[in-house]
Parts: C-alpha cells; structure tokens; sequence
C-alpha cells in the first residue's frame, strides 16, 4: 500500500478485510484515507473466483471419512459463532497470537463475516461452507484463462481439470446434515490444519472452534498451524506434514494441475474479498 499512498500506483489489488481497512482507517498502520478512495470490486464486476476453503488430500479424505465429516462440522460451528459475534471473535484471534492490532482485528472480522455469509451476488448465504456450483465452476473457468503454467503437462492438465478433480461436496453434506456432530469412530483423532497466513480474523472460525471447544465436543484434538513460511500450505497438505489446509480455489487447481491431489472438502468464503482501490481525486482531476 506504500505504492498506492505515494502515487506510484494507481490502482492497487487489496482484500477488503485487510489492506482496504488499512487504506481507509487511521488506526495503528492505516493511512486513514476515509472516503476519498474508491473501489473496483470483483464480484460487481462478474469475475470473483472463490477464496479461503477447507482441503485435504483426497487419500486423507477417503481413509478419514469420519475425521474430516467431523472437523467440517466443528469449524462451521467455530464460523457460525465467529460470525454472530465478530467482535468476541477479534479478541480470541488476538489472544491466539494476533499478527496485527487489535483495532484492525476488529475491523478484519466485521468484513470476513461479509465474506462468509453473503455470495458473489450479494444474496445472504445461512449455511457455512457450502459450495455453490456456479461460484465454483466460475472460479475454475477463470483459472484456466488466467493461471499460468510453464510445464507443459501441467498446462494440459490444467485446461482439462473439471470441478470433481478439486473438490467432493459429501462430506460437507453430511456434516451440515449432522445434529449433533456424532459420526461414529474417528479414524484420526489428533490433526493439523495449516493457515493461509498469519493468526488474523481472516481464520477466525478456526480459532474461535477452539476456543468454545467445539473440536473436543466432536472427539478432536486440532493444532492450528500458521501460514506464512518457508512451505505453502498446498505443500505442507500434500507431504503430510498437518492433515488440512486452508487456501485459495485457484491455489488449489494450480497445486492439482502439477501433480497435487487435493481436495476441497468446504468452501468458506462465499464471495471474493478482492478489489482494486484507487483515489478519486487522480480520476476527478
């Protein structure tokens, strides 16, 4: 956003949860640019491709069945209560190791609950981590047009990729069908699920099944691993390494188009939090 602040770029890609916030609020680190920005938004525009999901191997999911039927349902619940009180959900993230202040937390989980719970064309979305089909086939569409792969094979691979090479929409169902989060034996008892980033409201469902022990309620134990490092979490899935991931569809359909075999078992955000912002004076002038 220094490149934006100092002109050097005009139309800047932010997320709506994060740098936006930081473009408009005078907060610790935002440049409290109010309404003197305006915003080019994805999904008005018809070209939103789907965000933050819940994925595994597709090995993981065919062995673990009840395992991640079981962790989809209590990390919707952990969304579901985030959702309803994001100010409540701020704070637990921030106590989990916040990587911003809190004031920008704040403002982070009163713009994912956006995210989570309204569609791409901004009708209100009530059940949590669904996968609409449309939205899906879109953001695989677009990704065919637009990802970039110098392999050969991979490129082929990715032009041919349809929706049941990414995701499985059964254990969501199930787990969305479930009253009580009772899905018999657990293969796998203790898991990982590795972040996309750093602890931030953008994860906060996660943090927030934690904290209200919503993962012991259904016989889980869960680590939640940040993101940011050396291993990408497509990586970290694929190796073994944590068990779930949380990443962007476009992650995942490159990831499968080289020789990955992921599988998006739950599609979190329902719309795309991605913009360009600009500054109305450069375009009033």
């Amino acid at each position: 956003m220094d490149g934006f602040d100092d002109d050097s770029i005009t139309l800047a890609s932010a997320m709506t949860f994060n740098e936006l916030g930081l473009v408009k609020n005078s907060y610790d680190g935002g440049y409290n640019y109010g309404d003197t920005v305006g915003t080019i938004d994805m999904n008005d525009e018809g070209v939103a491709m789907l965000e933050d999901n819940i994925f595994c191997t597709r090995t993981f999911a065919e062995q673990n069945p009840n395992t991640v039927k079981a962790f989809i349902y209590a990390s919707m619940k952990g969304w579901k209560y985030a959702c309803e009180n994001p100010e409540e959900a701020a704070e637990i993230v921030y106590k989990y190791g916040s990587s911003v202040s809190s004031d920008h937390q704040a403002y982070m989980a009163s713009e994912v609950k956006k995210l989570v719970e309204t569609d791409t064309k901004g009708n209100a979305v009530s059940d949590f981590g669904k996968m609409d089909e449309e939205a899906m086939s879109q953001t695989l569409e677009l990704a065919k047009k637009y990802i970039s792969l110098d392999d050969a094979t991979a490129a082929d691979k990715l032009s041919k990729l349809t929706l049941d090479d990414v995701r499985d929409t059964s254990y969501w169902e199930a787990a969305e069908a479930s009253t009580d989060g009772n899905f018999g034996t657990l293969e796998k008892t203790s898991v990982k699920i590795q972040l996309k980033w750093l602890p931030q409201a953008q994860f906060m469902g996660y943090y927030v099944a934690l904290e209200k022990g919503y993962y012991s309620e259904v016989g889980l134990e869960v680590e939640v691993v940040p993101g940011g490092g050396d291993i990408s979490e497509t990586t970290a899935v694929t190796n073994g390494t944590v068990d779930f991931g949380v990443t962007w569809v476009a992650n995942l359909i490159a990831a499968n188009a080289g020789g990955m075999d992921l599988l998006e078992v739950s599609q979190v955000y329902q719309r795309s939090g991605l913009v360009l912002v600009y500054k109305l004076d450069n375009f009033t002038k």
